[in-house]
């Protein structure tokens, strides 16, 4: 499917009268036709965003704005995504009209994954889509209160800090860079635990996953570390202390 996108210009020239010229510019869209009972199914490797953009066909109707919604199926559950859209000048090959843009992102964890977007109401049977994979921008958070700062000898320039440690979070997705600490590397591998309690509030996540330890990298107090372990969470707006189990240093990144 096409869709054209229509923009007002202004122009203004001769000398010392103006006169206000509308020009039309045409871009040209290809999008995905998403009908009801007819699902479309996205498969991504992360760590990306997906960004999904929809553009809801008009009945012949022509209200000044509609309601629709729509369902992603993810490996986790359903997510629920409702829109109110007035109508544009946006029109497909067929002359059909278009309300605006609506969409939404999420953030797709290491790996790849599978989802599947419905179109669940709608006054029309179809909607067009147009869905992209997008590299991720991320902001440093540094804690408040931390153990001390540790400085990985291979890597001079990568800082972390000894949990726990206590990091104010303004809300949002946010990447978690945790390590294990061994003082004496009696093992090759063991379970590492991420554990995020918020302050003053019942929230508390527990993140565990096999880890192996490194023989290469050390700490600036010669201990062994382990290979990074990557974690993606959203979170709400507080503070939450941060601990790595049985014993370990964390990063912490913000999603732009």
């Amino acid at each position: 499917m096409r869709v054209f996108f229509f923009c007002l210009l202004l122009f203004s020239s001769l000398g010392s009268e103006t006169i206000k010229l509308k020009k039309m510019k045409v871009e040209e869209v290809e999008a995905r036709v998403l009908s009801k009972g007819k699902p479309i199914d996205i498969t991504g490797e992360g760590p990306k965003m997906l960004k999904v953009l929809t553009y809801l066909l008009f009945p012949d109707t022509m209200k000044k704005e509609e309601k629709y919604s729509l369902v992603l199926e993810t490996e986790e559950g359903e997510k629920f995504y409702s829109y109110v859209t007035p109508l544009s000048r946006i029109k497909d090959e067929r002359g059909r009209r278009y309300g605006r843009g609506r969409g939404f992102s999420i953030l797709v964890p290491p790996g790849t994954h599978h989802f599947r977007l419905h179109l669940f109401t709608a006054p029309s049977e179809t909607c067009a889509v147009k869905f992209s994979f997008e590299e991720i921008r991320w902001d440093e958070v540094k804690p408040l209160v931390c153990q001390r700062e540790v400085l990985l000898r291979k890597n001079g320039n990568l800082l972390y800090y000894e949990t726990p440690v206590k990091i104010s979070f303004g809300g949002g997705s946010y990447k978690f860079l945790a390590r294990l600490l061994s003082p004496t590397r009696t093992k090759d591998s063991e379970t590492l635990s991420v554990v995020i309690e918020r302050e003053g509030g019942p929230e508390r996540i527990v993140k565990s996953a096999p880890v192996w330890l490194s023989p290469k990298i050390k700490t600036n107090r010669n201990e062994s570390v382990s290979i990074v372990k990557a974690f993606y969470l959203d979170l709400k707006e507080g503070e939450y202390k941060i601990t790595v189990l049985p014993k370990g240093i964390v990063k912490v990144y913000k999603k732009r």
